[in-house]
C-alpha cells in the first residue's frame, strides 16, 4: 500500500502506528494480510529494517523463532513487553488485550529506542 490511509480500506481495525522512528529510519512499505494483520517496514539508508506488525488477537506476530541471550520482560505504561536480542534488542512483543504487537530488527535496536518506539504508538 502506499499510505497508511490506503490500508485502513483493508483492515478491519484502526490501525496504531508509532509517531517517532529511530533517527535515519522512514516509512518504506506497508503490507496486510487480510483484513486483521498489518506489517510496516522501517528502512535506514544502509536498508537496515525495522519491521512493525499489528493484529487482532494475543498471538505472538513477530514471525521470530531465534533464541537470545536476553529475553525479559518490560513495564512500559499498562503494557508488558517481552524483549528479546543478544547484544541489542532485536525484538520486542506485547498485547493490550484486542490487539498483538511485535516489533523486529535487522541490526538489533538499544533498549531506549524499543521503548521510544512503543511509547509514541499512536
Amino acid at each position: 500500500y502506499e499510505s497508511l490511509d490506503d490500508v485502513k480500506g483493508v483492515l478491519s481495525f484502526d490501525p496504531k502506528v508509532p509517531s517517532a522512528l529511530p533517527a535515519g529510519f522512514e516509512l518504506n512499505e506497508i503490507t496486510s494480510t487480510g483484513s486483521d494483520f498489518l506489517q510496516i517496514i522501517y528502512t535506514d539508508n544502509s536498508d537496515n529494517r525495522i519491521f512493525y506488525r499489528m493484529a487482532k488477537g494475543s498471538d505472538d506476530v513477530s514471525g521470530d523463532y531465534n533464541a537470545y541471550k536476553i529475553s525479559k520482560e518490560v513495564a512500559i505504561g499498562d503494557l508488558k513487553v517481552t524483549m528479546r536480542g543478544n547484544d541489542k534488542i532485536s525484538g520486542a512483543v506485547w498485547n493490550d488485550g484486542e490487539f498483538s504487537y511485535s516489533i523486529l530488527s535487522d541490526i538489533g535496536l538499544e533498549e531506549e529506542w524499543v521503548i521510544d518506539l512503543i511509547e509514541n504508538i499512536k
